[in-house]
Formats: C-alpha cells, sequence, structure tokens
C-alpha cells in the first residue's frame, strides 16, 4: 500500500487538491505484515521535519520500529512509480538525532 501525500492549490476563485508523488517515503510493515510507503515531504527539508509525525502513527511494536527510507521521483513513462530503491536513512541520521 502506498500513502500519497496531498497539497492544495491556492487560486483566487478556488481551491484544489492535489496527489503528490515525489518525495520521501517511510517504508515499514503494517500490522499484517504487508509492506506500506507513507510520503513524508516532496523536500528533503519536508520529510526531515515530518519524520516524527509519520514514525509516530506508523511504528509500532508489530514491526519492532523497523523502517528505510526511501525516494520516488514519480511516473516513468510506462506510468509505474519510479523509486530509486536506495536506503536513504542514513541521510536523516547524519542531519540530526531521532
Amino acid at each position: 500500500m502506498i500513502i500519497h501525500g496531498k497539497k492544495t492549490l491556492n487560486r483566487s476563485e478556488y481551491s484544489v487538491d492535489i496527489e503528490v508523488v515525489r518525495g520521501y517515503y517511510l517504508i515499514c510493515d503494517d500490522k499484517y505484515a504487508n509492506e506500506i510507503r507513507i510520503w513524508m515531504g516532496e523536500t528533503f527539508e519536508q520529510a526531515f521535519r515530518n519524520f516524527d509525525k509519520v514514525g509516530d502513527k506508523h511504528l509500532k511494536d508489530f514491526n519492532k520500529y523497523q523502517y528505510w527510507i526511501d525516494y520516488c521521483s514519480g511516473y516513468d513513462v510506462d506510468r509505474k512509480l519510479a523509486w530509486s530503491n536506495l536506503d536513504q536513512t542514513e541521510r536523516f541520521i547524519d542531519h540530526g538525532t531521532f
């Protein structure tokens, strides 16, 4: 399961919510041992600020608080999500203390 982000575009006449795909995702297992990917932010700074909130909600005893962080650059030409498949966790740890 993938939980993408949402962004609101405000125009003078209206506002619209759009799905945000590009960005950093926390990857862990749910209570049924299914992998889930939760969007944390479009930029590194956004994702770093949101890590605690996302982690508190999704990292639990049943998944032994095990996770990794991946980056999605959006859809490729075949409309499949393009993941870096590189563990970005060290970058977050180096940036600050959890």
